[in-house]
């Protein structure tokens, strides 16, 4: 099927030109366009030497045992939540990403959502969109009542990784005090770019007008944001996340916002996607922004990333070890598989 060349599979997409240009030479390329692990079949998984893999398919152990040859499995993207990195590296197949990828991009877009909710953007153009007239003062007032100023204000975040550090300093030219709980960083980088840090999760909600996510969803930070979180939290914080939707108990949130306890929330993320708004704990939720996961877009955005997997990917047929690979996230399960990387 691939001749002479390895196969590499891109599990969740059929639009494979930026992927087969970077591998040309090096790999036969197929996109499977394939959602759910059980739809791909085995005599194509068998074969794959390196998969690469958006964000829409579970790769589960199974769909792993399956892959015999298979020597990494690359994320175009930085999450890799649903990636069972456990079983890949228990069968000698490495896990790689490419966390740099949209960092301008989600940085722009969560400093967007906080800016339209500090100065109401939205809920003043579904007015005008539904027709009223802003006829003085007084109109614009009782719309645009959820408007605050932002100077002064402080802004926490959960995480300074790429993402958060690049949005801390947007946060900052619009006269943010910006704070962060991260137990996971050096306590040198709070002082290289002016930025409070707090030592515990409880002492960020506590001090925090609005609190923006920027961690990788593990066990440890799901529901980070939950009732008892927000109890701590200032009367009519506000929250953000474009990060991953299962960090928050969306039933605390949307109570929360009911009662008043948030002020306004603003999600790139939910727990289920694609959205279940309709049937979930958010629906009817007041001062609530939505949007579709789309914080991370752009063209170049994603033509950068797409090369960037596929790079990972050629050296990972290249390699007869794993441990020269970029961003290999799950070195820590790894067990040497001699028959896949010989």
């Amino acid at each position: 099927m691939t001749g002479t060349l390895p196969l590499v599979l891109v599990l969740d997409s059929s639009d494979v030109t930026v992927e087969a240009e970077t591998l040309n030479g090096i790999a036969h390329v197929v996109g499977l366009n394939k959602h759910f692990p059980a739809d791909i079949p085995d005599d194509v998984a068998s074969q794959a030497i390196a998969c690469i893999v958006w964000h829409t398919i579970d790769v589960d152990a199974e769909l792993l045992r399956r892959m015999g040859k298979c020597k990494a499995i690359v994320r175009t993207g930085a999450g890799f939540d649903r990636i069972d990195l456990k079983s890949a590296g228990s069968l000698g197949i490495a896990v790689c990403n490419t966390p740099a990828y949209g960092t301008e991009e989600v940085a722009d877009s969560a400093m967007s959502l906080i800016l339209n909710l500090y100065r109401w953007t939205l809920w003043l153009e579904r007015e005008i969109a539904n027709g009223k007239e802003f006829h003085g003062i007084a109109d614009v007032i009782q719309v645009a009542t959820g408007a605050r100023r932002i100077r002064g204000k402080t802004l926490g975040l959960i995480g300074v990784g790429a993402i958060g550090t690049a949005l801390a300093l947007r946060a900052k030219a619009f006269g943010f005090d910006v704070a962060f709980y991260d137990p996971y960083v050096p306590d040198f980088v709070h002082k290289s770019i002016g930025i409070n840090q707090v030592e515990t999760l409880e002492e960020l909600f506590k001090i925090s007008d609005c609190i923006s996510l920027h961690c990788p969803l593990t066990p440890g930070t799901k529901h980070v944001v939950n009732k008892e979180t927000l109890q701590q939290a200032r009367d009519g914080v506000f929250i953000v996340n474009t990060s991953r939707g299962g960090l928050i108990d969306e039933t605390a949130l949307a109570e929360a916002l009911k009662s008043g306890k948030v002020g306004a929330a603003a999600l790139d993320v939910q727990a289920t996607e694609p959205s279940t708004y309709e049937s979930g704990a958010l629906k009817g939720a007041p001062n609530l922004i939505l949007t579709p996961h789309s914080g991370w877009y752009s063209k170049e955005a994603v033509i950068e990333s797409r090369e960037t997997a596929a790079k990972e990917a050629a050296a990972a047929i290249k390699a007869h070890s794993a441990q020269g690979l970029r961003n290999f996230v799950n070195r820590r399960d790894f067990v040497p598989n001699e028959t896949r990387w010989k």
